[in-house]
């Protein structure tokens, strides 16, 4: 007797009772002669059967054919269904829209081109060239593409985008829901605020379901029905989207367990964090459980990123190191920073001077410069991956490196990325009133605070306190990249970027958010004067 672990569920068996077959009258044989039997209680209740029995009767024979179609269906006759019924739900998507697509429309919508990026974005490949695309010079405060919402939290410290709403994160203890289905118009619709003092033990933190702490990162589910904040308080709290309800708490259980980072796997509920006691995290919230701890770095990791594949990607601090892991085979792949091949660098002493200096004969330009000592890098501090295969990490001396999978050194720095610091002036060096001779400090790189890359495409953005997001593309050969625009933002430390596209079909409309706050999200060392707390959008309409 075969065991009833190893037999197919699908596979349906009948127990007790004759079947139909046997009930069917025989040929031949005469009616009166099959035995009586006892009329149901039904049968007496109503003679007449029903439209409704007999749609019930229906499913049955269907579900014993369908069983019998898996049993003898081989993988190529599975595979070849899959995608016949992948095309027919496709056309049925597109036939939705009737005459309400114009050609350039249709021509984004067909077939061909939606299964050529569904299988590029399956290999890891970069498909979406939107450098061209897109119309970054008409991005500007001027026509209203560029905003900037105001809040009364203080330092604003992350944000997170699932169209159509954004979820904003602060020193304050507060998570915000917005409404962005107008970007230049958000609308607060709910929040939830912690407390500093809920707290007095560390036992009552197991049953406090808040933040009692400061909150530095923030990450929402691809689905959309969860959002995960995680701070100093050394614990991961999962909420509800809809009302921003707790649903889950995790608790790192170590003192320097701060969270620094979160990110979900695309399409999956596997979320990765980051954290200051030098490892990576990973949890399921399917299952609300944690999976793996991943150990591997020397310093706070303060930065993660994914993509589709299960890896993820972390920076260390200053261990200057990016790490690759792949979680299924519990193995990593190391990339050493540090920017040894430095050169000194010249700069414009008075870049309003330029013309009056030149040479009328030769045209040589006799400005006097100055010569700033190159900048050794001393943390990784944040990261972000564009493809399988590259991705982008800035650092606190300016740089932004493109690195590959298949070199341990980056195949391109861009270095002071943001520019240097304003020089100061002697009264803001010393108190004396005779500042002659004083030692003015030479002006420092600004260092990169924040990096976001639309995924699977050539653009990559990246913030600091320079008053700009700078807009970078990759180049043809995917080994460079270049500037091609500055989107004018407040004053303040861009904490966080964050993208997303606008709910229009067919068009290639971005929205990128920006978190910007007076003080870095990490600490309060770096404070910029007239600096602002919230959060900037700027649409990138297409050309």
């Amino acid at each position: 007797m075969v065991d009833s672990f190893f037999s197919k569920p699908s596979k349906k068996r009948r127990t007790g009772g004759p079947s139909r077959k046997s009930m069917a009258p025989r040929k031949g044989r005469d009616q009166s002669e099959r035995p009586a039997t006892k009329p149901r209680q039904a049968d007496r209740d109503e003679d007449i059967t029903s439209d409704s029995e007999l749609e019930q009767d229906e499913p049955m024979d269907v579900m014993e054919e369908e069983s019998s179609e898996d049993e003898d269906e081989t993988e190529a006759d599975r595979r070849r269904r899959l995608a016949k019924q992948y095309l027919k739900n496709v056309e049925e998507e597109t036939a939705e829209f009737g005459d309400s697509f114009d050609a350039a429309d249709l021509d984004r919508e067909i077939i061909a081109r939606r299964l050529r990026e569904d299988v590029a974005e399956h290999q890891g490949r970069i498909y979406r060239h939107l450098g061209d695309k897109l119309n970054f010079a008409r991005v500007s405060r001027d026509d209203g593409t560029v905003k900037l919402c105001k809040l009364q939290d203080f330092g604003v410290t992350s944000i997170a985008t699932h169209y159509p709403y954004a979820y904003t994160a602060s020193k304050s203890l507060q998570v915000t829901k917005w409404d962005i289905s107008k970007p230049g118009k958000p609308k607060r619709l709910k929040y939830v605020r912690g407390d500093r003092k809920a707290v007095a033990s560390p036992e009552d933190a197991e049953h406090y379901e808040r933040h009692y702490d400061e909150i530095l990162c923030i990450a929402v589910s691809p689905d959309g029905k969860h959002v995960v904040t995680g701070g100093r308080d050394r614990r991961i709290i999962v909420w509800s989207s809809e009302n921003l309800a707790p649903v889950k708490v995790f608790e790192t259980k170590d003192k320097k367990g701060v969270v620094t980072g979160l990110a979900f796997r695309r399409g999956t509920n596997e979320l990765f964090a980051s954290c200051a006691d030098l490892k990576m995290r990973a949890y399921n919230l399917d299952q609300m459980s944690l999976v793996q701890i991943f150990f591997g770095h020397q310093d706070q990791v303060l930065d993660i990123s994914a993509l589709g594949q299960p890896r993820c990607l972390t920076v260390g601090s200053r261990d200057r190191s990016a790490t690759l892991w792949k979680v299924e085979e519990e193995k990593r792949l190391a990339f050493l920073g540090g920017d040894q091949n430095l050169k000194r660098k010249k700069r414009k002493f008075d870049e309003d001077a330029i013309m009056d200096e030149i040479d009328a004969k030769t045209g040589e330009d006799l400005t006097p410069t100055v010569e700033y000592d190159p900048v050794m890098e001393g943390s990784i501090d944040c990261c972000s991956m564009i493809e399988d295969q590259l991705f982008v990490t800035g650092s606190d001396n300016g740089n932004v490196a493109l690195w590959s999978l298949s070199k341990k050194k980056p195949l391109y720095i861009e270095r002071e990325a943001h520019g240097r610091d304003d020089a100061m002036n002697p009264s803001q060096v010393t108190a004396s009133k005779n500042a002659d001779g004083v030692e003015i400090p030479v002006p420092q790189p600004r260092y990169i605070t924040s990096i976001y890359a639309i995924p699977y495409s050539d653009i990559f953005f990246t913030g600091s306190w320079s008053g700009d997001i700078r807009v970078w593309k990759l180049s043809d050969d995917h080994r460079k990249f270049s500037q091609i625009a500055s989107i004018p933002c407040a004053k303040g430390v861009i904490n966080r970027i964050a993208g997303t596209e606008a709910g229009l079909k067919g068009k290639e409309t971005h929205c990128v958010f920006a978190a910007i706050s007076k003080e870095h999200r990490m600490g309060r060392w770096l404070k910029v004067p007239g600096g602002k707390n919230g959060f900037v959008t700027a649409v990138i309409n297409p050309k």
